[in-house]
């Protein structure tokens, strides 16, 4: 069995529930006719349809709702009409209801809700890859086709009616004929269906890619069988047309289901937009938790490129100074710094009590610790303040 079949498991049940007798009935002894069935719905406790079953063939049919992630929200009519052998056959098996994405964060969410994600999405692939493989394990795939008259009617119907409604949906059909062995019998088997496959298409956002998340339905698989080499003849012959026309919907039944499908649909359709509001909610949250991370780096870049900097300054005036000092000592002169108006200056050693004029313009070199310039040089424009050794 493929990877992909391990990942619906429930409509592996679907499907094989379609195989448990309901209220299974004994026609007579082999003989010509038929007599009708009515085909009951437990749920809502009324008839939901009724077949024409031939003489002496024996029958099972009822509504099935399977529950889960896969099951279809479309209900319809299940039954299965076979003769005593089972070797010569008419059904109808449930639908199904899957999803994928490749929106990796989906995927994860679908796969954490026990429902991961299946990338099907034509009805040839969904018979040759689901429907065969769980139903039959080991049979012999003799045919894919397009599907017979009422198979390519259907899709037609699907597509005009999408259309009216201005949806584009991808809606195909096909049918797949198959070969195995039955209780020690030969016989070969049609399976036919048609799958309709809607698109949601998301944006990219908070540094997530675009994606798109697809939802597929299927609204029942029809199966025909008969003894190998014999189908052909079966499905021409008046057994079959007559099974096949005469199946008919109670129009009762046919109100209540389909106010139960709406009522299911948008279940599901609010099951749906709550996930992917969670998934939206989730991506925001990661992408204001990558936004903040990025600030914070460049806060941490910032400071550590301006400490940097810093540190290369300091260590450069550290020269400086160091190469200014040597200077002075060759020369035999020393920084001082005027008091009154912060100017550093540059003079000789040993004028070590020299004074500043208050405008910064002139200097009275001196050596002196008792002198004052004050009163005495240049009295009326200056007052003079005595400099500073700069450390």
């Amino acid at each position: 069995m493929s990877p992909q079949l391990g990942s619906v498991a429930r409509l592996s049940l679907a499907l094989a529930l379609a195989c448990t007798p309901w209220h299974a009935v004994d026609g007579a002894a082999a003989s010509s006719g038929t007599h009708t069935v009515t085909i009951m719905d437990d749920f809502f406790h009324i008839p939901a349809g009724s077949v024409a079953v031939p003489n002496g063939w024996k029958f099972a049919g009822t509504v099935m709702r399977v529950p889960g992630c896969h099951g279809s929200p479309f209900l319809s009519i299940e039954f299965s009409i076979a003769t005593a052998d089972g070797t010569t056959a008419v059904a109808v098996l449930p639908g199904a209801t899957w999803q994928s994405s490749t929106s990796a964060q989906m995927q994860k969410i679908m796969a954490h809700n026990g429902c991961p994600g299946v990338n099907i999405q034509t009805a040839a692939e969904f018979l040759a890859n689901i429907v065969v493989p769980n139903l039959h394990p080991g049979a012999t795939i003799i045919k894919v086709s397009p599907g017979g008259g009422l198979v390519q009617q259907t899709v037609h119907d699907m597509q005009s009616a999408a259309q009216a409604a201005n949806q584009k949906p991808s809606v195909t059909g096909a049918a797949i004929r198959i070969q195995y062995d039955r209780g020690g019998h030969l016989v070969d088997e049609e399976l036919s269906g048609v799958v309709s496959c809607s698109y949601l298409h998301s944006m990219a956002m908070f540094a997530q890619p675009a994606s798109t998340t697809t939802t597929c339905n299927t609204y029942g698989i029809s199966v025909a069988r008969a003894p190998a080499g014999h189908l052909d003849e079966f499905l021409g012959g008046p057994d079959f047309g007559q099974i096949l026309s005469s199946t008919k919907t109670d129009n009762v039944w046919l109100h209540r289901m389909v106010n139960e499908q709406n009522a299911r649909f948008q279940a599901a359709t609010a099951e749906f937009n709550r996930i992917a509001a969670a998934n939206l909610a989730q991506l925001k949250a990661e992408g204001d938790a990558r936004v903040a991370r990025a600030q914070e780096f460049d806060k941490q870049l910032a400071r550590s490129t301006q400490s940097s900097m810093n540190n290369a300054q300091a260590a450069q005036n550290a020269r400086t100074a160091a190469a200014h000092g040597v200077v002075n000592f060759a020369s035999d002169r020393a920084d001082y710094i005027n008091p009154a108006t912060g100017q550093v200056l540059n003079l000789d050693y040993n004028a070590n009590h020299s004074w500043g004029s208050s405008d910064g313009r002139s200097v009275v070199l001196n050596s002196d610790s008792t002198y004052d310039p004050n009163g005495s040089v240049d009295p009326v424009q200056s007052s003079w303040v005595e400099l500073i050794p700069k450390n």
